[in-house]
């Protein structure tokens, strides 16, 4: 149903000589438009109607400036420019505020074209979160609590700054807002921080050790050095394996010389000038370590030094020419000659190999032996084989006389 239009004609209405028959169908149609009015009217506004007077009828609307002043308006213009009044002298609504329709747009226009536009949320009267537009041409989200804003996305460059990140053609940067040797990356700056610039975590892993880390990080990332920098990659694990470095390549490289690639690469390298270069004469270039102890050196020249321990082991309780056959026959395949030649020494000294710690025997054919004891193993050959001859020399020279 719809709101009644046209007035209701009175001509049979208006005279004491008007028949009640031709003035029936004028009543009846003011009857109808009647009907319409009160089918629209809400409770709301029937109560208003109901005031009985301008002052009660204020009060049901709501004593603010705005509402007076739409109230008191003499036509429809005037409360329009009640109500552009209202807005431009910063009024406020103690109600809910709704716009409903298919394309819905709310406009704030900062008329002056260099100033800020607001939207602000209170507690109180008191602002807590901003919704900013500043002088700039940049959108702020803004907590009053803090002094910068909390995100602000630039209109000119798209850069959005989250707090002390910044996100910039691309780029992310977290406690730095430039990079210039980043083209598409992520930039961290921790500042004067020393401890872990990224942690890596799972609620799988549960290492325990708080002393060092939070227990659900598997891997974190820190200076090596508090002043001087270097980085510092630490897995952990409840398990053997803290990290694990994996290497998958296409093309083979076979070349043995001093351009040789390979699917792993450890570089050292030293400061000159501004840049890198060789490491010095002797020079560590890969230390192995047990906790704070050495036990492994590979220097710039490629020579490798090991920790042999407190002290050197001889085999002088066996003959070490034997214990070296018997090494070479072990590990050697099933068609190698000096099986066949030596065959005796296969059941008589795999244990005692063993024993000594010269080598670990495994099922499937793939025996280890220790390169460090096989050194000292050498060594005491030579040694006793010295010794032999020197005693036959001095035979000899008794012979002789």
């Amino acid at each position: 149903m719809t709101w009644p239009s046209g007035a209701v004609v009175t001509t049979n209405l208006d005279a004491g000589s008007d028949s009640p028959a031709t003035a029936r169908a004028d009543l009846l149609d003011a009857t109808q438009k009647l009907n319409q009015i009160i089918a629209h009217v809400s409770a709301y506004i029937q109560g208003l109607f109901d005031d009985a007077n301008a002052a009660a009828a204020r009060a049901t609307l709501g004593s603010t400036t705005v509402g007076d002043a739409v109230f008191i308006a003499a036509n429809a213009a005037a409360a329009r420019t009640a109500i552009d009044a209202f807005a431009n002298t910063g009024g406020t609504l103690t109600g809910d505020a709704a716009i409903s329709k298919a394309t819905p747009i709310l406009t704030i226009n900062e008329s002056s074209g260099s100033g800020q536009g607001i939207v602000r949320f209170q507690d109180n009267a008191v602002n807590r979160w901003q919704l900013i537009k500043n002088s700039d041409d940049q959108f702020w989200i803004y907590n009053d609590g803090r002094a910068t804003a909390d995100l602000a996305i630039s209109n000119s460059t798209g850069n959005v700054t989250f707090g002390a990140s910044v996100i910039a053609d691309g780029n992310s940067f977290i406690g730095d807002t430039a990079n210039v040797n980043a083209t598409l990356g992520l930039t961290i700056n921790q500042g004067a921080a020393d401890n872990e610039i990224l942690a890596l975590k799972s609620s799988d892993v549960a290492h325990g050790m708080t002393d060092i880390t939070e227990t659900d990080s598997f891997g974190t990332f820190a200076k090596a050095q508090i002043t001087s920098g270097g980085a510092r990659l630490v897995g952990f694990t409840s398990a053997v394996m803290g990290v694990h470095i994996a290497a998958h390549y296409t093309t083979d490289d076979t070349t043995k010389s001093t351009s040789a690639l390979g699917a792993t690469i450890i570089t050292g390298a030293k400061k000159s000038g501004t840049t890198v270069d060789v490491m010095g004469s002797d020079a560590n270039i890969l230390t192995v370590r047990n906790g704070t102890l050495a036990r492994f050196i590979l220097d710039a020249e490629g020579d490798s030094h090991q920790d042999v321990g407190t002290a050197w082991t001889n085999f002088d309780a066996h003959r070490d020419v034997d214990l070296l056959t018997a090494l070479s026959v072990h590990v050697s395949g099933e068609a190698d000659p000096i099986r066949c030649n030596f065959a005796s020494f296969l059941d008589f000294n795999r244990q005692r190999l063993q024993d000594l710690k010269l080598v670990t025997f495994n099922d499937d054919g793939h025996h280890f032996v220790n390169m460090s004891k096989l050194t000292m193993l050498l060594t005491g050959a030579v040694r006793q084989m010295a010794t032999r001859m020197d005693a036959i020399e001095e035979k000899l020279k008794l012979l002789t006389i």
